[in-house]
C-alpha cells in the first residue's frame, strides 16, 4: 500500500512546472502515508486499534462482533456472515378509527372540543367493541412474549377506573385457529379530562409463535364490575410491543 517515489526525471520535470515547496510537500506526504500504512495488507478493511493506529482486519466476523454485545455474528461458511441485532423492542400500533366495526362499535366523539374525532367507549351499560388483526413481522424474535396496550383519554374530569379488555387468537397457515384468550388492564381515569393515558393489557405468551403468525383480536370495554368510570373513554391507538432480534428474515416465510 506504499506510495513509491517518482523517478528522478519526473522530479526534474515537476520542478519546471511547480514550486520546489510543492514537490517537497508531496515527498513529506508520501513518507507520512507510508509510515501510517506500513504492514497493512491489500484488499482488506482498514480500522483503528485501541491506540488509534491503523490496522487491517484479518477476521471480519470477530471485528463486526466486537461491539459490546450489540451485534452477534455467525460465519455461514459460504463466504457470507449472518449479523444479528441486539434484542430490542418495536411497537406495532393501529389507530382506533382504523379498526373493524360491528353492531356495537363505539361512536366517534369530539376530542376536547376540537376538530378531531376518535372512538369513545361508553361508560354506561353498553359493551362496545372493535376488531382487528396483525401479522408477527419478520423482525420478530420468535417465541417471545407480546405485550398489548392501549393509549386513551377520559372525556371528563370524573373519577373512576376504566377496564380495557382484549380477546385474541392466532391463525397459522395449515392449522386450525387457536382457542381464544382474554387479557385486560385497569387504569384510573384520574380526574382530568383529555389527559392521555396508557393501559397495559397483560401479556400474550410467545411459546411456539413464529413470524407470519396472524394475531386476531377483539378490543372492548364492559362498563360494569371493575369498570367504574361512567363516561366515554376515548381510544387513540392500540399497540403490540414485540421483541426484535433481526432486521428481517433470510427467506420469504422463515427466519
Amino acid at each position: 500500500m506504499a506510495i513509491k517515489p517518482f523517478p528522478a526525471r519526473v522530479y526534474a520535470l515537476l520542478g519546471k512546472f511547480f514550486h520546489k515547496e510543492i514537490v517537497e510537500w508531496f515527498d513529506l506526504f508520501k513518507k507520512a502515508y507510508n509510515a501510517l500504512t506500513a504492514g497493512l495488507a491489500a484488499s482488506r478493511i482498514v480500522a483503528t486499534d485501541a491506540s488509534g493506529n491503523l490496522e487491517d482486519v484479518d477476521d471480519l466476523t470477530a471485528w463486526i462482533a466486537s461491539t459490546d454485545g450489540h451485534l452477534t455474528v455467525a460465519d455461514d461458511g459460504d463466504g457470507s456472515v449472518t449479523i444479528d441485532l441486539e434484542d430490542t423492542w418495536v411497537d406495532i400500533n393501529i389507530g382506533g378509527v382504523s379498526l373493524g366495526k360491528g353492531a356495537t362499535a363505539p361512536d366517534l366523539v369530539q376530542v376536547n372540543g376540537g376538530a378531531i374525532y376518535l372512538p369513545g367507549f361508553d361508560g354506561n351499560a353498553t359493551t362496545e367493541q372493535l376488531f382487528g388483526s396483525i401479522e408477527l413481522d419478520h423482525f420478530y424474535k420468535e417465541g417471545t412474549i407480546i405485550t398489548p396496550h392501549v393509549h386513551w383519554m377520559p372525556s371528563t374530569g370524573n373519577a373512576g377506573d376504566v377496564k380495557w379488555q382484549l380477546t385474541y387468537a392466532f391463525a397459522v397457515d395449515g392449522a386450525v385457529i387457536t382457542a381464544e384468550t382474554t387479557v385486560s388492564g385497569i387504569t384510573a381515569a384520574g380526574g382530568v379530562a383529555w389527559d392521555t393515558k396508557q393501559t397495559e393489557l397483560g401479556t400474550i405468551a410467545g411459546t411456539g409463535r413464529k413470524i407470519e403468525d396472524q394475531l386476531l383480536f377483539r378490543f372492548f370495554r364492559i362498563p360494569t364490575g371493575d369498570d367504574t368510570y361512567g363516561d366515554d373513554a376515548v381510544m387513540a391507538t392500540i399497540g403490540f410491543h414485540l421483541e426484535k432480534d433481526t432486521i428481517g428474515s433470510r427467506t420469504l416465510s422463515a427466519k
